[in-house]
């Protein structure tokens, strides 16, 4: 059997049927950090911590996100720096004292969509 239809057979085998994969919940692991733990953090560590979850989110389609539902957040932070972006979640998470437990990750993302309302159509 030659080599390209083998590829062909082995990638439908593994491609999801139908909607079936689409509809499968999305389970969003708790991050390495929560709120209390970022707000003892210095400003630098604080600023390249939240750089670096951005980094992830505009990494996100390679890992199947649809790229259309990051386009708001892509715009929205474009020429950020990590200090900017820090600033935005440190306002966001004093107005939230009740969550400061929870995991980090989330809240940036929390944060990201307050500050970018305006970009979400």
């Amino acid at each position: 059997m030659p080599r390209a239809l083998v590829a062909v057979l082995t990638l439908a085998a593994l491609a999801p049927v139908g909607g079936a994969a689409q509809q499968q919940p999305i389970e969003i692991k708790g991050g390495f950090i929560t709120g209390n733990t970022y707000r003892a953090y210095s400003d630098d560590i604080r600023a390249v911590y939240v750089m670096g979850v951005l980094d992830g989110f505009d990494v996100a389609p390679a890992f199947s996100a649809p790229k259309k539902e990051l386009a708001w957040f892509q715009i929205c932070s474009l020429g950020m720096s990590g200090y900017q972006v820090a600033a935005i979640v440190d306002k966001y998470l004093r107005d939230i004292p009740e969550h400061w437990h929870e995991p980090m990750n989330g809240l940036v993302y929390a944060a990201m969509l307050d500050a970018c309302q305006s970009y979400r159509r």
